[in-house]
């Protein structure tokens, strides 16, 4: 949080006449364009500098990549122990033999996450953020290849027809997360937990 808070005041004092709000608003990269600009700087040349950004977009890469195995795991972790709990079903709560990992919980939910994914890249570009160009994005010759079929590919008024994929993620996962806050505190207070911890702690 505190890294993004500096990302964020830092990005705002960068802009100045050199580049300015309308500069960043009409590129694809703002934070690339900024590195670019600061590696020039420190290093003395532009060639520096996109290597600066480059290297910069690769520790991007490997913190999300960090971030997406660290909430598998605690996610599997948490599956594990509803599954054990009875609380799921108690096929998730097994460990693998030979491992002795959560294998079913890490397998479904790795399921869970690469169709939750698929949706999102798929329809990031429907709902409020369908333009003109999704009509001829592609050529006729793409459009009849294998890589492309027809019921992926949306034209404008489908589109906009269709919700907005990355609002749909956003929301759910925020959702998920005041959810998940709530049965938290809910267990923490509920009768059957005193009664489980004063039983466990009756057997030592």
């Amino acid at each position: 949080m505190i890294c993004y808070l500096i990302q964020y005041f830092c990005a705002g004092f960068f802009l100045n006449p050199g580049y300015t709000m309308t500069t960043a608003a009409s590129s694809s990269a703002p934070i690339g364009d900024m590195m670019v600009i600061v590696g020039a700087w420190v290093f003395g040349s532009a060639e520096a500098g996109w290597w600066f950004m480059f290297i910069q977009a690769i520790t991007v890469f490997l913190a999300l990549v960090g971030t997406t195995l660290s909430c598998m795991c605690t996610g599997a972790r948490v599956t594990y122990a509803m599954g054990r709990d009875n609380e799921v079903a108690s096929h998730f709560g097994m460990l693998h033999g030979k491992n002795l990992t959560p294998h079913r919980a890490i397998w479904t939910l790795a399921g869970v996450s690469a169709v939750v994914g698929i949706f999102a890249v798929l329809m990031y570009l429907c709902g409020p953020a369908a333009t003109d160009a999704l009509n001829t994005a592609l050529t006729d010759a793409q459009k009849g290849s294998f890589w492309y079929p027809s019921f992926l590919l949306f034209s404008m008024e489908t589109a906009k027809s269709l919700p907005n994929s990355l609002l749909i993620v956003t929301l759910a996962s925020n959702f998920g997360t005041f959810l998940l806050y709530m049965l938290t505190c809910g267990l923490r207070s509920w009768p059957s937990a005193s009664i489980t911890r004063s039983a466990a702690s009756s057997t030592w």
